[in-house]
């Protein structure tokens, strides 16, 4: 059999090829991205850092019963990304299934076109695991009350919203987020790149996430109280 040499720079150049974005998959009870699966179900009732218990309902997808949440002043929003969707392993039949108007930039019947056309972006946020541990910690009534629900607690720490591209530019564009309460709802700031812009900001009420990650919480005991010790993410699954 003849073998065939290849060039040592065209390896090279093989290389240094990047590899390919993931990309959002939208299934009509979930969606998938990174290699974890979000719930939708009830996404218009969770807002970052809400809390309650997973119920797994025999012949319905699993969803988050929102009890209560994490104040906002508690949180810490580091990140912003904005998620191209896969559109050929995704459907707009699935988009639409089980979400709320106000998830997808506030018309369900165009948001899927004009996300195909790039006027609407898909972004995450998220808290990260260590920050939404200090933040429980720091908030002794939820953190009793998580303490309460046993094995089924859990805590919203990622969501997708869908916004207008110019904005998902301006916040996942920026080197600085910040978070706040503002009228009983979570906004985050995401201060100008440029001296002659205005801060960009984005209020993710309830009624705005169309889908969440959770995590599900291994406690400690510190001067006799519980406190948290580690968060673990807990993803979407048929059981």
């Amino acid at each position: 059999m003849n073998s065939v040499a290849v060039p040592f720079l065209f390896l090279l150049s093989l290389a240094a090829v990047p590899l390919a974005a993931q990309q959002a998959e939208i299934k009509d009870n979930h969606l998938k991205f990174n290699g974890k699966s979000y719930f939708k179900a009830g996404a218009e009732s969770v807002e970052l850092g809400s809390y309650g218990e997973k119920k797994s309902p025999l012949t319905k997808a699993n969803y988050l019963e929102v009890q209560g949440h994490i104040p906002h002043d508690k949180l810490k929003v580091r990140t912003a990304t904005v998620v191209d969707i896969n559109f050929k392993n995704s459907s707009e039949k699935d988009f639409k299934a089980g979400v709320v108007a106000g998830a997808v930039g506030g018309n369900l019947d165009t948001a899927w076109k004009r996300l195909d056309k790039g006027e609407l972006k898909l972004v995450k946020f998220e808290v990260e695991p260590v920050d939404m541990k200090n933040a429980i910690n720091d908030s002794p009534a939820a953190r009793d009350n998580l303490d309460k629900y046993g094995n089924d607690a859990r805590v919203c720490h990622q969501i997708f919203v869908v916004l207008e591209a110019t904005v998902a530019t301006k916040i996942t564009n920026s080197t600085s987020l910040s978070a706040a309460g503002t009228n009983g709802a979570l906004t985050v700031t995401a201060k100008a790149t440029a001296k002659n812009e205005k801060d960009t900001v984005v209020t993710l009420s309830k009624g705005t996430t169309y889908a969440y990650l959770l995590v599900k919480i291994d406690w400690d005991k510190k001067d006799g109280k519980k406190v948290v010790e580690k968060l673990t993410d807990d993803q979407f699954s048929l059981n």
